[in-house]
């Protein structure tokens, strides 16, 4: 009896699928994700791919990226963050282009200055992110906080 060589990404499902204890033979896996053992035996022949809804799931169960599940490339498991670096990212999204911009100038002269014995410097920071947060506040636009009118 001839034995079948088991694909790429079947070598990629059950390293994730193990590395959470989830089934990883055929039938464990059809029966976990409520399908077929057919489905399941194409994936691990190479003659198909998991649908991408079915890739969401095994995406979030073993925690590794349905890119890297599907075809290797990619992280394998997608960037955590803390839960300050979600807030800064969601806070981001919400950003205009042109408040991006000033958000990301007042970072660098930040990032500048904390390496600096300055004093001068720190205080020329601190006012600018101060003067940027009070527009925050106020709704304003970068050129109301480079001194333009109100």
């Amino acid at each position: 009896m001839a034995t079948t060589e088991y694909s790429d990404l079947w070598k990629r499902l059950t390293k994730a699928l193990r590395e959470k204890g989830l089934p990883i033979s055929q039938n464990g896996i059809a029966t976990m994700l409520d399908m077929s053992q057919g489905s399941v035996r194409r994936w691990y022949t190479g003659e198909g791919l998991p649908e991408l809804k079915t890739a969401i799931v095994l995406a979030e169960r073993t925690g590794y990226s349905v890119e890297w599940i599907l075809t290797g490339r990619g992280r394998e498991k997608p960037e955590q963050y803390d839960d300050l670096t979600t807030d800064l990212l969601q806070e981001w999204a919400r950003l205009t282009p042109e408040m991006r911009l000033h958000v990301l100038g007042t970072a660098k002269l930040a990032h500048a200055a904390q390496f600096t014995g300055d004093p001068k410097e720190r205080d020329r920071v601190q006012r600018e992110m101060a003067r940027f947060t009070e527009s925050m506040r106020s709704g304003g636009s970068v050129h109301d906080r480079r001194g333009g009118s109100r």
